[in-house]
């Protein structure tokens, strides 16, 4: 049995369609893992600033270049983890969904993004899916509209049920969510200490 440094990589990544309680959800399961002394992770939560940078449109009126700045994004995002523990707020496991919805990409780039998106999933610890959930559907922004959000969230439930990895599914409402999610961590953690 290999034993778990606080230098070693493992990442915990949320994924959800927006407006689902992603951002809120991450600040509260930091400050719970550091509290149930499972070590410090680093929360990298910059996609939204990082994509406006690119200038590129968001959400239901997004274009291929859209796309390409996403992939870009979420994946430098997922290398910076580097040799940490880390929790991503938001993942491929949105990069894919939204080019699934959006269908922009030409089929040899749906192809690529595909095979993209099996290769970083691999490199995850655990997966977080917040639901959209009664409590968040008409808590979206105005760039995405409620069926798009929809649309998101159940190609994010298709792609996960089709992931052999860990995943633990909540609504971000629910008054026991962070409690479970830091006992799914725990789990990940001492089951990738074997």
């Amino acid at each position: 049995m290999k034993r778990m440094t606080e230098n070693d990589r493992f990442i915990v990544a949320i994924t959800g369609a927006q407006g689902v309680g992603k951002s809120t959800f991450c600040a509260k399961l930091l400050t719970a893992l550091d509290t149930a002394g499972l070590g410090s992770f680093r929360l990298i939560d910059d996609l939204r600033n990082r994509l406006e940078l690119t200038g590129v449109p968001f959400g239901s009126g997004s274009t291929p270049e859209t796309i390409h700045a996403v992939w870009v994004v979420h994946l430098e995002r997922q290398v910076v983890s580097g040799n940490e523990r880390t929790l991503l707020d938001r993942c491929v496991v949105d990069a894919l969904a939204y080019t699934r919805v959006l269908a922009v990409s030409s089929d040899l780039e749906q192809r690529l993004f595909e095979q993209i998106g099996r290769l970083a999933l691999s490199r995850l610890n655990l997966i977080i899916h917040l639901r959209l959930s009664d409590f968040f559907a008409d808590k979206g922004k105005p760039h995405e509209t409620p069926q798009h959000r929809h649309l998101v969230a159940k190609e994010i439930a298709l792609i996960l049920d089709g992931w052999h990895g860990a995943v633990l599914t909540l609504d971000a409402d629910n008054p026991s969510a962070v409690e479970r999610a830091v006992a799914a961590v725990r789990a990940a953690l001492i089951s990738d200490a074997r």
